[in-house]
């Protein structure tokens, strides 16, 4: 009937496209599919049709399903081929009749290529007679009846596929799970007559039988008659099964539990997710009943949790409510595929779909990688790539207890897997266990560090076995979440305890190894002789990575290695920022161990063609996407922390039942770090490298390489400062420095002994009595190392900021180093001989030699230092400071600077000013009118660029008269404003009561020093200097009068006065 009716409608469909084939022109190809075909023009859509439940019982999950196809439809741009995706459809209300009449409808209209459906079997049951005989291809996102599948069942139609689950699943786990690990080997089945019961109770049968079981006895029960429930129960007990299986429904679960027969007391009950219901706690013998039901959380993948949930929050401003929305997404996706492996393009922009080639494709379907898993289908439509798993009831508890498979789960810290870094890498050890040990996995993306403790519990309380936390920052998340649970495993990656719960393993990575081996190879492939290290925060892992590093590249050659500590994992700009100054100041190696903060750097540095090092992860693969991101081929390798082997080998650990608590560590010996492949530089480091790579690998394993003790620890003799500061010693260590002065004699002159702080640095800048000159011997030592320097004589005579040029003398033949500093470190390298007079000079305005640094030009400024330096064959330095030439103290300015006095008393405004007299006035006259004064510098003069060091204020005292205000008016109060008060620099009466940038900037007493008043700026005041024009301050008493009608008034000198006591600004500042 259903066939007639198809074929009546194609042969008149037909008839009408030959009619108007006839009058719009030439044919398109013909189509030769046996099912048909759809033809679809340059601008036609492409119609996928849904049959979901919208109304009935089911109509949440249908809600679900359509908001997956549509997040779907937007991830693929709205279009399949080029054809705006049409998607409408029909609501099968989750019943028979209901799918029976969609189906029919839909098949009405020839324009659908596919349809995403149904919601329910039994609309599936009443639609797929009319979708097969339209030639549809129809792929469910949730039906489950084993029937829909079965071969030579009537319920069985071709073009049918799902993405979900066959309920024969569930009998042949509980099969499996009764017979291989409970040990069980009789069985006793019980169903209701559904299609659903019968179903999974025989695929039990078939599948305990297959192993080696025996059925006791097959049963089916009336589910409404109790009388018959006690009659088969009684009929169960007398064939005396070790296990009772019912795939029944809740209402006759709890009956049978509630009306077991003496002979079945004691036997283990299993069900299937029918049972899946609160109603199954109104039992008094629910304790330890088993089910199996699918564990939705299996589907929470990468892609499910880092793309889908995002878009789903974005699209509909919540999250799911409910289930199979990633299955209809999977099913859309599988449609979309097929249809782009069969589509024929008949013209540009034109298509023709064969009915049965799309089947075929659908049909044919290997490794989709879906949301839902792996999808692949069979002959007979099942694509799902599921498990079932199984749970056990508890007295007053739902949901039921997770108990196999096994699972772990991983929960990210809030960066998520998108920080190519440690989540990305753990994940990584996540799949390899999951497929190695056939488990479950889980993952999980808290949204920030607030939920890090409540996600860890929620991967216990989902039934993970494992869970694991990523990084430090969830140190104390997962202690806590350790400690709530104590029945769940848990292992944070990257962190470690001494003494953990019993239930908390940390994992830690020798990171100074492998770090030591970036250094090797960076110091190695140096040309310039500087390397560069970006890192994050100064944590203990960092320092390791960093440690290691310098170490490595020292003792691979005469190295000097540049480390910034940026403080942040989460700013590429920073890292950016942090190499650009490290490329400026000759390095020509970067290697970054700061997260995105270091996956900035990276690409910065190899983008502007210098040698990178990654790390963690093999960043060649992430940040540089395999080879696809520009910068890829100045990527040496990456310094490995292998958390895809620390999550493998805990996982083997905990399913073998030898997890342990405590901390491990892992390093080269166990493959847990290592270097990552070299890719694209393979044949551009020369084997030489690869070789020294190789020994200096083994030795650290076999403990001939120590990786603790740097190879160039050194020191500076500094004559101006007259300190002695070491720097590359072995961090947290003893120093002691002598000084032997042969003027005085034989003998130790001057001892002292200093701890280095993390970075190997110790300052020696109290030397009491004794004052740095040449000739002078000097040592440092921490027992292993014994360093001695010969100080040398050297000076810098000048410094000329107009012609950038530096000059001084020193010992003939001595090669010098003369940089520009600043308080971040030393660049702008020249490197300058001492001539035979004993004379030598550089001139920073033209390039030096070839490295980075050297090659910039310097504009010497006024305040810049720097310093010049003769180091010894052992590196080891005599230091001479040199600074250009600073600006002379801002003076106040005589026309701009002044007192007014108040018009009267209460008035509050100027009435009279003078800014000629040579001392400025504060305080109150005989009418109680107050006096204000007005300083004005004009600080637009302050170089472009000038980082300000300090500022002081100072004004002196010249007289009073009267009572000193002090006494009788409280404090001085000092206003400033970035430019004038009045808006105009000269004085104006207005200037009594403008507005201040900030009012109160200082408020002082009475206290001089040589009868100035000094008041010095926090670095949070530099702000209010204005640099653009005039910086004024304006002095007032806190009390305006004293209404003793007597002038009380203090005195300070003014711009007017001799240049020795004008009001000052002095600003400290250099130049970056």
């Amino acid at each position: 009937m259903f066939r007639k009716k198809v074929i009546f409608r194609s042969f008149a469909i037909l008839a009408v496209f030959v009619i108007v084939l006839s009058l719009a022109g030439p044919a398109r190809a013909a189509c030769t599919d046996p099912l048909g075909c759809v033809t679809l023009g340059a601008t036609d859509p492409i119609h996928i049709a849904y049959l979901f439940d919208l109304s009935g019982p089911a109509a949440g999950l249908g809600l679900e399903e359509t908001r997956g196809v549509e997040i779907a439809i937007d991830d693929s741009g709205g279009n399949i081929l080029g054809h705006t995706v049409q998607f409408d459809g029909q609501d099968g209300a989750c019943t028979n009749s209901g799918g029976s009449t969609a189906g029919q409808i839909l098949d009405d209209d020839s324009t659908i290529v596919a349809v995403v459906g149904t919601t329910c079997s039994n609309e599936a049951m009443g639609a797929m007679p009319y979708l097969s005989a339209a030639g549809f291809s129809v792929v469910s996102p949730s039906n489950t009846n084993a029937l829909l599948t079965k071969p030579g069942d009537p319920n069985h139609y071709d073009g049918y596929l799902r993405v979900s689950w066959n309920d024969s699943i569930q009998g042949e786990t509980a099969a499996n799970y009764a017979y291989t690990t409970m040990g069980l080997t009789s069985a006793a089945v019980i169903d209701n007559g559904s299609p659903y019961s019968t179903g999974i109770a025989q695929s039990f049968a078939d599948e305990f039988i297959a192993l080696g079981g025996t059925i006791t006895t097959q049963q089916t029960v009336d589910p409404g008659d109790t009388t018959d429930i006690d009659a088969k129960l009684a009929i169960v007990a007398g064939t005396s099964p070790a296990l009772l299986y019912i795939p029944v429904f809740s209402p006759e679960g709890v009956y049978i539990l509630d009306n077991l027969p003496a002979g079945l007391t004691g036997v283990q009950v299993f069900g299937a997710d029918g049972l899946w219901d609160p109603n199954m706690n109104s039992s008094s013998n629910e304790e330890g009943l088993l089910l199996t039901s699918y564990d939705f959380t299996a589907t929470r993948n990468s892609d499910f949790v880092t793309k889908f949930l995002p878009a789903y929050n974005t699209k509909y401003g919540t999250g799911p409510s409910n289930a199979f929305h990633s299955h209809a997404y999977d099913a859309f996706m599988l449609i979309k595929a097929a249809i782009e492996s069969v589509a024929v393009e008949t013209a540009p922009g034109e298509h023709q779909i064969g009915r049965q080639a799309l089947r075929d494709a659908l049909y044919g379907t290997t490794n989709h990688h879906g949301l839902t898993g792996n999808l692949t289908c069979d002959a007979n439509g099942d694509c799902a790539d599921a498990s079932m798993s199984v749970y056990q009831f508890h007295a007053d508890q739902f949901p039921p207890e997770y108990l196999a498979p096994e699972k772990i789960g991983l929960v990210t810290d809030a960066a998520g897997l998108g920080d190519l870094s440690f989540n990305y890498m753990a994940y990584q050890g996540v799949l390899q266990a999951k497929t190695a040990f056939g488990i479950l996995s889980t993952l999980y993306w808290p949204s920030d560090s607030a939920q890090y403790q409540s996600t860890l519990e929620q991967c216990a309380d989902e039934g993970n076995g494992l869970c694991f936390a990523v990084g430090f920052s969830m140190a104390d998340a997962v202690l806590n979440a350790a400690t709530a649970r104590p029945g769940t495993n848990y292992a944070i990656l990257d962190f470690g305890w001494d003494t953990p719960p019993a239930n908390l393993r940390g994992i830690q990575f020798d990171a100074k190894q492998v770090g030591y081996l970036a250094g090797t190879l960076a110091g190695k492939m140096s040309a310039t002789g500087d390397v560069g290290v970006v890192a994050g925060m100064e944590i203990p892992p960092v320092i390791a990575f960093v440690e290691g590093y310098r170490n490595g590249a020292q003792c691979s050659g005469n190295i000097d290695v540049l480390v910034n500590y940026t403080g942040t994992f989460g700013d590429p700009a920073a890292g950016e920022a942090a190499t650009a100054d490290m490329i400026s100041r000759g390095a020509d190696v970067i290697f970054a161990a700061a997260g995105p903060t270091g996956n900035g750097a990276i690409l910065y540095s190899a983008q502007n063609g210098v040698w990178s090092i990654g790390v963690d992860t093999d960043q060649y693969l992430t940040v540089f996407d395999d080879g696809g991101v520009a910068g890829s081929d100045k990527l040496l390798t990456s310094a490995m922390k292998r958390l895809d082997k620390a999550v493998y080998i805990t996982t083997e650990d905990h399913l073998n039942g030898t997890f342990s608590s405590g901390t491990v560590t892992y390093g080269l010996v166990d493959d847990g770090v290592g270097l990552a492949p070299f890719h694209e530089t393979d044949t551009v480091i020369p084997q030489t490298v690869k070789d020294e790579l190789d020994a200096v690998k083994q030795g650290i394993i076999n403990g001939t390489v120590n990786i603790d003790y740097p190879c160039r620890p050194r020191f500076h003799a500094e004559l101006v400062e007259n300190d002695v500061f070491g720097v590359d010693w072995l961090p947290f260590t003893d120093i002691t420095l002598t000084i032997d002065d042969p003027a005085n004699g034989a003998g130790v002159d001057f001892t002292d002994t200093k701890m280095t702080d993390t970075n190997g640095f110790v300052m020696f800048d109290n030397l009491g009595t004794i004052v740095l000159v040449p000739d002078m011997f000097v040592s440092m030592t921490d027992g292993t190392y014994n360093k001695t320097h010969t100080i040398v004589p050297l000076t810098v005579v000048g410094v000329d900021a107009v012609t950038d040029r530096v000059w001084g003398t020193g010992v003939p033949g001595h090669q010098l180093n003369i940089q520009r500093c600043d308080p971040v470190g030393c660049s702008w390298r020249r490197w300058a001989t001492v001539q035979g007079d004993g004379t030598w000079q550089v001139d920073f305005s033209v390039p030096g030699g070839p490295s980075p640094e050297e090659k910039n030009i310097l504009d010497i400024l006024s305040g810049m230092r720097g310093e010049a330096l003769y180091p010894d064959p052992d590196a080891d330095h005599t230091d001479v400071q040199w600074a250009a030439p600073i600006l002379p103290p801002f003076k106040s300015i005589a026309l701009q600077d002044g007192w007014i006095l108040e018009s009267t008393e209460t008035s509050n405004r100027g009435g009279t000013l003078n800014n000629s007299m040579s001392t400025l006035w504060i305080g109150d006259d005989a009418g109680n009118r107050q006096y204000r004064a007005i300083l004005s510098f004009d600080t637009s003069i302050l170089p472009p660029g000038a980082v300000i060091t300090s500022v002081t204020l100072k004004f002196k005292y010249s007289g009073r008269t009267g009572t000193l205000p002090f006494s009788t008016h409280g404090n001085l109060l000092v206003d400033v404003r970035k430019g004038a008060f009045s808006n105009n620099p000269s004085l104006q009466l207005g200037d009594f009561r403008g507005a201040a940038t900030k009012n109160a900037l200082f408020s002082i007493t009475n206290t001089k020093v040589y009868n100035w008043y000094i008041l010095t700026f926090s670095p949070a005041q530099f702000n209010y200097i204005n640099r653009t024009g005039v910086t004024q301050f304006r002095l007032r008493f806190t009390k305006d009068d004293n209404n003793d009608f007597g002038a009380d008034i203090l005195k300070i000198f003014s711009g007017n006065a001799g240049a020795a006591n004008r009001p000052q600004l002095v600003i400290e500042y250099y130049i970056p």
